[in-house]
């Protein structure tokens, strides 16, 4: 089976200057909802089929604006925009993947192994600790295995126009010695029974 975390960046803050003032804000967090209602439970995810369906979101940090102007110099972990790479490694492959229509995304989709996400709401941005839908990714794990991560160009751009970073701190996704074993056997049985009808004929 595959280990999923349903953290693909964890909470992470840069200082950053605006207007001679330096702000501490939290990094959005991309995760996995298994009830696809935006809930994100903090822990691991267990892929129980070689094809899985993953619905993904995003989420700010939990602190609204109390002062100041969100997209402008707030002061809280509102996003106005972010720009996301979701990667995978291996043997671990994106096949379909569906964007919420309704959330105003840029979708870049490069099969078998990227997949980039753009967002932008500058008016007002995107409510703290709030989730946003941005789709459904179908995943495959192939004998070898291999891992999902977020790329390290990922960012976002929090309420006081202040660059953030969306990080994975290590592997996100890597199939348990199990699922690769048994992929593996499973292709030998496939083999040796074809080899074995070859032999007969």
């Amino acid at each position: 089976m595959t280990k999923l975390s349903l953290r693909f960046g964890l909470p992470m803050a840069i200082l950053c200057g605006f207007a001679g003032l330096a702000l501490a804000a939290a990094s959005p967090v991309v995760y996995h909802s298994p009830t696809m209602d935006g809930n994100n439970p903090g822990t691991a995810h267990t892929l129980d089929e070689y094809t899985e369906t993953l619905d993904l979101y995003f989420s700010p940090g939990p602190t609204a604006t109390g002062t100041g102007e969100i997209c402008l110099d707030g002061d809280g972990d509102e996003i106005c925009g972010i720009t996301v790479e979701i990667q995978s490694t291996g043997d671990v492959t994106f096949d379909v993947f569906n964007e919420d229509l309704g959330n105003d995304l840029v979708v870049n989709f490069s099969p078998p192994n990227s997949l980039k996400i753009n967002r932008i709401n500058g008016t007002s941005g995107d409510s703290a600790d709030t989730a946003i839908r941005l789709g459904s990714l179908q995943v495959s794990v192939g004998t070898s295995g291999g891992d999902i991560s977020v790329a390290t160009s990922s960012e976002a751009v929090g309420a006081t126009l202040q660059t953030l970073a969306v990080i994975d701190n290590g592997t996100i996704a890597t199939p348990e010695p199990g699922l690769a074993i048994s992929l593996a056997l499973g292709a030998l049985a496939i083999c040796l029974a074809h080899c074995g009808r070859r032999a007969l004929v």
